[in-house]
């Protein structure tokens, strides 16, 4: 759809709201009886407007009974606009947010940002929210809202808000401009430094009366916001090859010789002379950010960084600039047909026009799924997650979730002989990961180990709760070495009944299989560190290595079917360990490592002895480390270190702990995320062929074999650094599609 219609639909839409306000909350701030004096100033007026204030600094709740009926949430898919009315005082945006029953220790969903331009106007904000993002708390019957005021210096008046139903695409169009546009304001002094691009364009004369110049390139090259493009890609066309289940994209970048506004684009059909190809389309735009990044040597470098695929939006363009557009398409068995297709894109700015050509290839082929071809692909989270983002996980390629006891575990308190469990948030969380395809659920019961005894969540949480006592006397106990080796006897029966416990019940409800792991990273025992800060940390030695090893026993005297899982970021050899990983085989059943290259063996000494072997990295790991390179060492799952550690729609201090934001709307993902579902689609290419020719009995050593040659060939030693990096890159991105196509000829080789 033309962009310039759509924002037409808004306003047409916007005249009918008052259709969709019926039987759903109303009411006025000033009439609400149960605000908090703490959150909230006195009834007051002005301008006749009556409100009261949300204090300065202040989280300000309110609740309306639940309206949609038995549920503890909506039903799926309902989508709700609260209409807020408020005058904009404040200088920093307010934050509106829901309890979803999701998030770290449970805490309140962001749903949008509000005011922040001080000009003391009465504004109604048009704030979203989802079924999703709704939860009614253990016990209640309202939902709870909130209105987090961030200046810390003047009240913000609130004087009424309205429910209603959201109206599509109306109201994710506006939500989806405006959390761009406060993002935008949030980093402006750093784009106001951002020089203007000095590179000229060697394209000659064909081009040089241009204002736009669309370009292709593949979407695993970056297209950043100042980038030249050369004349092999302006003459290029966007190229997209997939097989009969699977998402692929096609980009292309927008190059602008003047300042141009509203530069949107549109898609033709893929046609060949049977017809139209049957897929589904999703249209995408980058959303670039200026930010101020550290380099290896300590200085600062200002860049535009390339953070999040919205719904493609007009592009508001500076002379030198780029935008990124994404093409995706969705194949399906049975509807799309094999073959090769043409279309076109047209660059929209105005009364401009310019053009460029795609090619879509699709393959006589189909892909195992993830769960077919028995892979395991999850990132680690922060909480719970909502559901929008456990079917995008499912889409991605993700059927696995990584859980972390901080800040996702069961209600617990104090019971006679055990700490009691309580089941009501995991049980809603578990049924939809079963409603996603999130099979398996790995468990991180502690933290990283230089923060020992901090290290110990789950043991300090339960001493805290049975003994009634502070954490810290927990932390004191294990000053003393001679207590560290082990869990203590005062917590080892309360550990191993909340394993058994919490398994039975899993097993009970049919929750996706569980899996546990003491903490993180237990060779670190092999280098002495100390986290300072942390009052009690003791640091890494021998007994993170042993606290590790009986913990596992734990868990497999509580519950003796159930899989330990070790993440092994070393398996190097130290003196006087010899290699400091494997002293733990014994004690796990899955064996995830970041560092293959330090034991090239290791995958071997894991399998052979009848475990799980697993390969990690963080989210620059991209298509290569997630995909053929953890593919020919044999791996079958993956752990991502991290999936949504960091602020929202902000990655300017974690870019390396976030790939995914949720939004009343869709999951809001990035061109990391993007890597990591092609990187296992790769992994799905490699299974295929694999299932296939050991079902044709065809001998695959010597083809494998020049496949992991090729790959490890392709590994850039530049990048190898397992402990502050943890990833690994390739030399030639082109390469992977190369490989890629060689797996799918042979698959259809086979397959006649």
């Amino acid at each position: 759809m033309n962009y310039l219609f759509q924002m037409v639909v808004v306003s047409l839409l916007l005249f009918c709201l008052s259709l969709h306000s019926q039987d759903l909350p109303k009411a006025s701030f000033a009439k609400i009886g149960d605000l908090k004096e703490t959150e909230w100033g006195p009834v007051s007026e002005n301008e006749g407007v009556a409100f009261r204030s949300v204090l300065a600094g202040k989280k300000g709740e309110f609740a309306f009974t639940k309206w949609w009926g038995d549920t503890i949430r909506p039903p799926y898919g309902e989508r709700y606009i609260l209409e807020i009315k408020f005058q904009d005082k404040v200088k920093r945006p307010a934050i509106v947010s829901s309890f979803g029953g999701i998030g770290n220790y449970l805490g309140s969903s962001e749903l949008h940002r509000i005011g922040g331009s001080g000009d003391g106007k009465w504004k109604t904000a048009y704030v979203p929210v989802s079924w999703d993002l709704m939860m009614l708390k253990s016990g209640e019957k309202v939902i709870r809202f909130y209105i987090a005021n961030t200046d810390k210096e003047i009240d913000l008046p609130c004087a009424d808000i309205l429910i209603r139903k959201a109206i599509l695409p109306a109201d994710q169009v506006r939500y989806e401009s405006e959390s761009r546009a406060w993002v935008k304001k949030e980093f402006s002094e750093i784009e106001a430094k951002m020089e203007a691009p000095k590179t000229e364009l060697a394209l000659g004369d064909k081009y040089k009366n241009k204002v736009l110049i669309p370009f292709a390139r593949a979407y695993y090259d970056k297209i950043e916001r100042l980038d030249v493009p050369t004349l092999e890609e302006v003459e290029g066309r966007v190229y997209i090859r997939a097989s009969l289940n699977e998402y692929e994209p096609g980009t292309f970048g927008v190059h602008a010789l003047q300042d141009v506004q509203n530069v949107t684009f549109e898609v033709s059909d893929f046609t060949n002379k049977e017809g139209k190809l049957d897929c589904k389309v999703e249209l995408s735009a980058m959303e670039y950010v200026a930010m101020e990044r550290k380099n290896k040597d300590g200085s600062k470098s200002l860049i535009y960084s390339s953070e999040r695929l919205w719904t493609a939006f007009p592009e508001n363009l500076k002379k030198g600039e780029n935008a990124w557009f994404w093409i995706t398409i969705k194949t399906e068995e049975g509807k799309s047909k094999p073959g090769t297709y043409e279309g076109k894109v047209t660059v929209i700015a105005d009364k401009i026009k310019e053009e460029i050509n795609v090619r879509v290839d699709i393959l006589p082929l189909k892909l195992l799924t993830m769960d077919e071809a028995g892979l395991w692909m999850g990132g680690c989270v922060s909480g719970l997650v909502s559901e929008q983002e456990m079917m995008t996980m499912k889409e991605y390629n993700h059927n696995m979730i990584n859980l972390w006891i901080a800040g996702a575990k069961p209600e617990m308190k104090k019971g006679k002989d055990r700490v009691e469990l309580g089941f009501y948030y995991l049980d809603d969380f578990m049924r939809l990961c079963n409603k996603t395809g999130q099979n398996r659920i790995v468990w991180f019961l502690g933290g990283n180990p230089p923060a020992f005894p901090h290290t110990l969540t789950l043991e300090r949480e339960l001493y805290s709760i049975f003994y009634e006592k502070p954490q810290d006397e927990f932390f004191k106990i294990l000053q003393a070495e001679d207590k560290r080796s082990k869990i203590i006897p005062e917590v080892r029966d309360l550990y191993k009944n909340f394993i058994s416990d919490l398994v039975n019940h899993g097993e009970k409800n049919k929750w996706p299989e569980l899996i546990f792991t003491p903490f993180d990273e237990p060779v670190k025992y092999s280098k002495p560190v100390i986290d300072n800060k942390y009052k009690y940390a003791v640091g890494t030695g021998l007994w993170t290595r042993e606290h590790f090893k009986d913990s596992c026993d734990a868990i497999h005297e509580a519950s003796p079917k159930t899989k330990v899982y070790i993440s092994m970021h070393h398996n190097w050899v130290r003196a006087p360990f010899g290699r400091v990983g494997e002293t733990f085989l014994p004690h796990v059943d899955i064996v995830n490592t970041n560092a293959i290259d330090e034991d090239p063996d290791l995958n071997r000494k894991v399998l052979d002895k009848g475990k799980e072997f697993w390969q990690y990295s963080g989210t620059r790991g991209g298509r290569y480390n997630f995909g053929f390179y953890f593919g020919v060492h044999e791996s079958t799952g993956s752990l991502c270190w991290a999936y949504n550690w960091g602020p929202r729609f902000n990655s300017s201090g974690t870019k390396e702990a976030q790939y995914a934001y949720n939004s009343p709307f869709k999951t809001i993902v990035t061109p990391e995320y993007e890597l990591f579902r092609e990187a296992w689609d790769d992994r799905r290419y490699l299974a295929t062929y694999m299932a296939l020719a050991k079902k044709k009995g065809v001998d695959t050593k010597e083809f494998f074999a020049s496949i992991k040659k090729e790959v490890i060939q392709n590994l850039s030693e530049a990048t190898v650094d397992k402990v502050e990096v943890f990833y690994v890159k390739e030399l030639d991105k082109n390469k992977l599609e190369s490989i890629r196509a060689k797996l799918a000829q042979k698959i259809i080789d086979l397959s006649k």
